[in-house]
């Protein structure tokens, strides 16, 4: 599994399928190696969107979140209740005043054997984008267009 550093202000984004039935009640990012803290304007949390983009909850800003290893995130205040179908939402995660943090990936750009992870879209809507120069969590965003596309595809899960 390889790693990448998603630096200070920057939102790391990635479509995950959530089955019927579910609820949302924790987000997590998975964390290769914790980084160092200097005091920043920007949040870190992390974040659940439905499939058009539309905030459904946040976790609460938490300046120690990214400061191990292991999986990060918890308990969303409100947890966004099942769905009687499945559906997809996007769970982003916000480093602000970080250096050295290294999240894993599955999957990047040079992985012949993962066809699916190219820098295409499905159905118009980014399966994982990166945004730099974020301070706040957006209230939405445009899963067409939002960010920058990547292949780099963070560890990131609803519980």
């Amino acid at each position: 599994m390889l790693g990448s550093d998603p630096g200070n202000r920057t939102v790391y984004g990635a479509r995950v399928w959530v089955p019927a039935g579910v609820a949302i009640a924790s987000l997590w990012a998975g964390v290769r190696q914790g980084g160092t803290y200097a005091s920043s304007p920007a949040e870190n949390r992390l974040g659940v969107y439905d499939d058009d983009g539309t905030a459904l909850g946040f976790t609460p800003n938490d300046d120690a979140l990214w400061s191990v290893a292991g999986w990060r995130g918890g308990a969303l205040p409100t947890p966004v209740p099942a769905s009687t179908a499945g559906r997809f939402v996007y769970v982003l995660m916000l480093v602000g005043g970080y250096t050295g943090v290294i999240v894993p990936y599955p999957s990047s750009a040079n992985d012949a054997n993962a066809p699916w992870f190219t820098l295409s879209t499905v159905t118009g809507k980014r399966r994982a984008f990166y945004q730099n120069g974020v301070d706040v969590m957006p209230a939405s965003f445009d899963p067409q267009a939002y960010g920058s596309i990547t292949t780099y595809l963070p560890l990131l899960g609803i519980s």
